[in-house]
């Protein structure tokens, strides 16, 4: 057999050479220096940055009223509870639109003084968000005068006014308010309210304006206004119940 693949081989009179195996200049170094590391992580975190630079609310110095101002589109987080005190009449104020806050499961409580607002919301400021924390003890939980605000696990209770009051356009999920003096949650018309429950409120417990949706999860239970019917999609609707049931 190694007779005849070394004949075939002969007969084809074709050699393969190798090449020229001596490279033409020197390889290049492909390993960064330290300094060139450093500058490439840094811009790493410069557009980390960039993406999520949220903001903690308690860096934020008073203005207009409230112990803390949103003044600045952008993206902020509350790190721990907030008390506020007679000096104050709301807790935060948000005064720039595109805003989002994350209370982190924190609670917004009055200590001295009365009134005021737990967070309030500027007619400039729409497009808001909010999710994820408590309040009480003010007259108003939060109170929105921005259109296309959007609350999401919220809790307000103990407020001698309405626990949540929106205007036009809101949005509510998961929310819930209970042992409020007026009504637990009123929005005004254009709003969609889902799996949002009133509990022992004075007054009614979800109040909408027209042509708004309130999902077949929402609630108005054991608040003291007396029964009224319910009209989706239509004139303002109404859910209360007596406080005994």
């Amino acid at each position: 057999m190694k007779k005849w693949i070394f004949a075939l081989a002969c007969l084809s009179g074709t050699v393969f050479g190798a090449g020229n195996l001596t490279p033409n200049t020197a390889p290049a170094p492909t390993m960064k220096t330290l300094s060139e590391l450093d500058d490439a992580l840094t811009q790493t975190s410069n557009r980390a940055a960039q993406v999520e630079a949220r903001i903690d609310i308690l860096s934020l110095p008073a203005a207009d009223g409230a112990m803390h101002a949103i003044q600045q589109p952008g993206s902020y987080y509350l790190s721990s509870h907030i008390s506020v005190n007679e000096d104050y009449t709301a807790a935060i104020l948000v005064d720039a639109e595109h805003v989002s806050i994350d209370l982190n499961g924190n609670r917004i409580s009055r200590w001295l003084g009365t009134g005021g607002e737990g967070i309030k919301i500027s007619p400039n400021a729409t497009l808001t968000a909010i999710e994820n924390g408590y309040i009480e003890g003010f007259e108003f939980g939060i109170y929105s005068q921005a259109t296309n605000t959007s609350l999401e696990s919220l809790y307000v209770e103990d407020c001698t006014s309405n626990g949540f009051h929106l205007v036009a356009s809101a949005q509510l999920f998961n929310c819930r308010a209970k042992s409020n003096a007026g009504a637990g949650i009123y929005t005004e018309d254009g709003c969609v309210l889902m799996k949002c429950t009133a509990y022992k409120n004075s007054g009614i417990g979800i109040q909408t304006g027209n042509n708004s949706r309130l999902s077949k999860y929402g609630r108005g239970l054991q608040n003291t206004r007396s029964n009224s019917a319910q009209r989706l999609h239509g004139s303002r609707q109404r859910w209360r119940r007596n406080k005994n049931g």
